[in-house]
């Protein structure tokens, strides 16, 4: 599916291309906002390991390459620009529990 097509539902999309499951606390996070955000998984073998896609288009964040945490920012990055509710001091860590599917 061509990222044009998932942004015409008017949502914007974080796109987990770790190959690995979503820690749970940004999981839990996404589940409060599906009409906002949406969530695709798949893996890169270049390139950042995420990205929040707005829905215009343009990057709202992107995830540091090579960082030890490439979740690191992304909590912020949806509160910030779509009004996801997170609990105060929220932080995404590798170790968090993953979440495999958010949403329907």
């Amino acid at each position: 599916r061509q990222l044009a097509d998932l942004l015409a539902d008017g949502r914007a999309y974080l796109l987990n291309l770790t190959g690995a499951a979503l820690p749970s606390a940004l999981g839990i996070a996404l589940l409060g906002c599906p009409d906002r955000v949406g969530l695709v998984t798949g893996r890169s073998v270049t390139g950042p390991a995420a990205l929040l896609v707005r829905p215009d288009g343009y990057l709202a964040w992107v995830a540091a390459e090579n960082a030890e945490n490439p979740w690191s920012g992304a909590g912020e990055a949806l509160r910030d620009w779509f009004g996801v509710d997170l609990e105060p001091n929220f932080t995404v860590t590798q170790s968090d529990e993953p979440v495999t599917r958010v949403g329907g």
